[in-house]
């Protein structure tokens, strides 16, 4: 029976914190609390780093679309970079009232998040029927799962605690019980599924096929026309929610355009970042024996296409679970034996099969990317939507068999303590998911210190609103780390920073094309053309040279008792740039701000010989283009992606223009590039890719031919590349 009251009185309000307190300590213990400093991030690397510049931009500007303080010479709008979860950063907003540290506010947000994963899932497990003493117990084996602790931080976003509201509005529209909750918890569901849309879009998009699948589902049962129109009704108000979470977004694009170095997705990424069943069953416990010894053999058999989907696990109760529920499918009778509500688990079956057939690599996500957008491309983090079907096919069956004891005290209390000593199991193996983010605490607290104590110093040296131009020159979403920096690194020494204005990252286009002009420069000139925009200082990290930035140092006139070392640590080195040596450059020579529409190679002659490039892709098609013409489409934008070098010079070219018929459009040019160094063997030639996004109507309805023009590294003369015949359709 739905939402059926449990035998005892339960005052409702205890319960809830008696839960909540168990959660949280159950996690305290996960995250070996004793021993940890929760001012310190989880994590501190990669994707983490941009959530916790976003949590930042909520601390210090009291939202995270717009942060003034980087993007320098300009500021950077986060918002531009559709990564909208505001009921995340709703609840970061909340924390920040009770603390400004960045670190702590990221952790004991996500940390509340787990106890709500713990609280929702338990809730909605009780609405579909599930006994609370079943169903706390899976709430809290959802909240701590594998794919949750993986995530962390690092994925901020990807924090599962909406995710039971539309698998419980799936399974009661499938077995057609919504029509007899009660009007308040119907209230609850449909406000529920608003959170989910304005939230992070992956989940809406689950959530609504999930929904669509259960209407058919009862349709196809029962001719229940009506449970169709209900969950119509809850698609279209999850697609409006997020309609209206990305609308800002959307706004700012329609305002300025879509930023040029937000890179495309393709369709084939569907499969890159697919869901693999092999994962969902693997073990998250690689100390046990047996485990590591299978761990051991999938290392071992080297197979392909292993992304991010490898923290697709299900954790060994949620995996027994998934069996369960395949089983279920091909075999109701059996399982109507095994579990409580029949009815509840066979639909539960069918919903995980579906999801399975979605997210599978091959599966309908990777026609659904084809045919229709590939937005959507990481479908393995459909996997938390698959655990709750899991536990909850776990927790029907332990309800079964806590029925059969209940007329025998010490049937009771053995098959009770049987289920308590599993709850123990399955939260260990779960919580080996934590082990990296505890072995790595002492290091990044050590790194967390020495950066706040740098920073600190070249702040105190500083003016308010100083710009520092930050050392290597990266491309924001199109880096993939530099020598022993990793991806995002640039963003750390903002996490500690009050009051300098850093350059990274950068998203609008000018602000990006005048840093990438200026990074190309000669190291003199660059310092020449960073004085005249007004910037204070140059932060070199060291760990994005092979040589620890000594180079650019001596290129610079620095040495270690120079009067322009502004702060120094082991990583990095701060310069005064008033005290560094400059190039005489008059300014009209210097790149200028601002100036994105003006073809590099306008007014320069042919150099009369061909460089060394490739055109990788134009729109959807990618090299070799054995179908031309090349299609795109007229209504819609398209993208011209990939890499060229001055071979002749043996560096990276001035710059790069695409031409279509007689027209050339500047391109975005200094994407990194460590295949093609690494590919010719010169390191000079990273920063080589290029992209430029161009319109149907740039092309037209006529065959026109596309080339590029490549300026030769001393910007005396260009290169013409062969013609490819294009059209717009």
């Amino acid at each position: 029976m739905v939402g059926r009251v449990p035998e005892k009185p339960w005052n409702a309000w205890l319960v809830f914190l008696t839960e909540a307190a168990v959660a949280f300590a159950a996690l305290f213990v996960v995250l070996a609390g004793w021993r940890r400093d929760f001012r310190v991030p989880l994590t501190f690397t990669r994707d983490a780093l941009e959530y916790l510049m976003q949590v930042k931009g909520t601390i210090d500007n009291g939202w995270w679309w717009v942060h003034p303080r980087l993007s320098a010479p300009g500021v950077f709008e986060q918002v531009q970079y559709p990564s909208n979860t505001t009921v995340d950063q709703a609840i970061v907003w909340i924390v920040h009232l009770f603390t400004r540290d960045v670190g702590l506010c990221i952790n004991a947000t996500w940390m509340i998040m787990i106890v709500l994963s713990a609280l929702i899932a338990s809730r909605c497990l009780a609405l579909l029927g599930v006994p609370r003493r079943v169903a706390i117990p899976a709430g809290l084996l959802f909240a701590l799962s594998p794919y949750a602790l993986f995530r962390n931080i690092d994925h901020f976003s990807l924090a599962t605690y909406l995710v039971p509201i539309p698998c419980a509005v799936a399974l009661l529209i499938a077995t057609g019980r919504f029509v007899h909750l009660h009007k308040r918890t119907k209230g609850a569901l449909e406000i529920g599924s608003v959170l989910v849309g304005l939230n992070y879009p992956y989940y809406a998009f689950f959530a609504c096929f999930l929904i669509l699948v259960a209407s058919f589902v009862a349709v196809a049962a029962e001719w229940n026309w009506r449970e169709l129109r209900r969950g119509l009704v809850f698609v279209g108000a999850i697609c409006f929610a997020t309609v209206v979470n990305l609308a800002p977004s959307l706004y700012v694009w329609h305002r300025d355009g879509k930023p040029v170095s937000i890179p495309e997705k393709h369709a084939a990424e569907a499969e890159q970042y697919g869901l693999k069943i092999r994962q969902l069953v693997s073990p998250a416990d690689p100390s046990f024996p047996p485990f590591r010894h299978w761990m051991e053999r999938e290392e071992d058999a080297n197979y392909p296409l292993e992304t991010e989907n490898d923290m697709s696990k299900l954790g060994v109760i949620g995996a027994i679970g998934f069996l369960m529920l395949l089983c279920g499918f091909f075999a109701p009778t059996m399982a109507a034996r095994a579990v409580s509500d029949r009815r509840l688990f066979v639909n539960a079956s069918r919903l995980t099969l579906a999801a399975l057939l979605l997210a599978t690599v091959g599966g309908f996500g990777s026609l659904f990317n084809l045919l229709v957008s590939p937005e959507i491309r990481a479908y393995n983090r459909v996997t938390p939507f698959i655990a709750f079907f899991s536990l909850l096919g776990i927790a029907l069956t332990v309800e079964r068999l806590l029925a059969r004891t209940d007329t025998s005290r010490d049937k009771q209390w053995a098959t009770t303590t049987a289920l308590i000593a599993a709850l123990i199991i399955g939260v260990y193996d779960e919580s080996q998911a934590a082990g990296p983010l505890n072995q790595k605490h002492t290091a990044i607290r050590q790194e967390w210190a020495a950066l706040g104590a740098f920073v600190g110093s070249l702040e105190n040296r500083l003016p308010a609103g100083a710009m520092v131009f930050q050392l290597p020159v990266l491309t924001y979403l199109n880096e993939i780390g530099r020598e022993q920096m990793q991806p995002l690194d640039h963003i750390k020494p903002y996490l500690v920073s009050t009051r300098v204005h850093w350059s990274f990252p950068a998203i609008s286009d000018s602000v990006v094309r005048w840093q990438q002009q200026v990074g190309r420069l000669p190291t003199p000139v660059l310092a020449t053309a960073l004085t005249a925009q007004g910037f204070h200082a140059v932060l070199v990290d060291r760990n994005g040279y092979n040589d620890r930035g000594l180079a650019v140092l001596n290129e610079l006139g620095v040495s270690r008792a120079s009067q322009a070392v502004l702060a120094e640590s082991d990583r990095y080195i701060a310069l005064d740039l008033r005290f560094v040596r400059k190039a005489d450059v008059s300014t009209d020579r210097l790149p200028r701000l601002g100036a994105t529409s003006t073809a590099a190679t306008s007014g320069v002659r042919s150099c009369g010989t061909t460089a060394t490039y490739t055109l990788e892709w134009i729109g959807g098609s990618s090299t070799p283009f054995t179908r031309l013409p090349i299609r795109v489409s007229l209504s819609e934008d398209f993208s011209v992606v990939g890499w060229a070098v001055d071979e002749r010079s043996r560096t990276v070219a001035g710059d790069v223009d695409v031409v279509v018929g007689d027209t050339a459009y500047s391109t975005f040019y200094g994407i990194d590039r460590p295949d093609v160094a690494t590919y010719f063997g010169t390191s000079a030639y990273r920063a080589s890719g290029f992209v430029v996004r161009l319109t149907g109507e740039n092309v037209g309805r006529d065959t026109r031919v596309l080339s590029l023009r490549i300026l030769a590294a001393d910007r005396s003369c260009y290169y013409e590349t062969p013609k490819v015949p294009i059209v717009a359709r």
